[in-house]
């Protein structure tokens, strides 16, 4: 092989890298439906392990949050995450305290839900249930509250 060809070779090579690496990104986005009343806030906890899901705040991957929701449906975007496993919980809060909220008996007084929309019973469901896979440039989910 000649040395321009050799190095035209390797360019490409290296193109075609970069390329790789920059598609192994995307966006997961969570269409949330379900809640009655308008006015609060809506907080999405995006966890990329078993470990602290779902309320462990410190071992959150990544927060987001809609301020004083004014629809019936909402969406949010994670933009530019890395291609791998996830999991969502979501809280529609309606005092703005930014926890959930129990009553007497120990039960949620706030809507909430987990991607993958698993029946929830006495406790949060695990990472497991909730995991969904994000290999694409757009993967969009929907969480009923």
């Amino acid at each position: 092989m000649k040395k321009i060809g050799k190095y035209a070779f390797l360019l490409a090579i290296a193109m075609g890298m970069m390329f790789t690496a920059r598609s192994q990104n995307g966006s997961l986005c969570i269409w949330v439906k379900g809640y009655d009343e308008m006015g609060g806030d809506m907080l999405f906890s995006l966890y990329n392990q078993a470990d602290g899901w779902p309320s462990d705040q410190n071992k959150m991957y990544k927060p987001g949050k809609i301020t004083r929701v004014s629809d019936d449906e909402v969406m949010y975007c994670y933009r530019n995450l890395p291609y791998g496993t996830y999991a969502v919980a979501v809280l529609y809060d309606t005092n703005h305290d930014g926890d959930m909220n129990y009553n007497f008996f120990g039960l949620p007084t706030e809507d909430y839900g987990f991607s993958n929309n698993p029946s929830v019973y006495l406790s949060a469901p695990s990472f497991n249930k909730c995991k969904i896979i994000l290999n694409k440039p757009r993967l969009q989910i929907e969480v009923s509250l």
